[in-house]
């Protein structure tokens, strides 16, 4: 058999090429891994920020429970509170039952009252079903899918 001898200026070309496939591959899986680092993130922040608006629903229940609220005042006064509530700038709560119905969105009211168990996010993913389905089966969780920030038409990647 014979022995290839590559030219210098070859050898140079493929030390080169190796090189900018490794800082590629390094590239990547830098970028992957800071995505995943800022989605972990998203979701502490979200969950926190539920919890605040929880407590708010917990402290108009309890209102209720001892005769100072009717139930219905509770109600009203709390999906008064969350829909003003924001966070991390224009984030928003919304409420939907376990149905589920559209309870208090917010942005858009129109919403308010509609069965949404048919309403799908652009990727046809049954949203507001999936929410019901974390909430039954894990008591809490998150859902990924694509919904119009405020003032725009155009669906964007959310977690919720």
């Amino acid at each position: 058999m014979r022995k290839r001898n590559f030219h210098l200026g070859t050898k140079l070309l493929f030390m080169g090429l190796w090189s900018v496939v490794a800082i590629a591959v390094a590239l990547t899986w830098a970028a992957w891994k800071m995505e995943s680092l800022m989605m972990a993130e998203k979701r502490v922040a979200t969950r926190h920020a539920v919890e605040v608006a929880y407590s708010m629903f917990e402290k108009y229940h309890a209102a209720a429970q001892s005769g100072k609220l009717s139930e219905e005042a509770a109600k009203k006064a709390a999906l008064e509170q969350i829909a003003a509530m924001r966070y991390e700038g224009s984030n928003y709560f919304w409420v939907n039952d376990m149905t589920p119905a559209m309870v208090m969105h917010p942005i858009k009211p129109a919403l308010n009252g509609k069965d949404m168990s048919s309403f799908k996010d652009p990727n046809n993913k049954l949203l507001f079903v999936e929410f019901v389905k974390v909430c039954r089966e894990k008591g809490a969780g998150f859902v990924d899918y694509m919904w119009p920030k405020p003032g725009s038409d155009k669906p964007v990647p959310k977690v919720s």
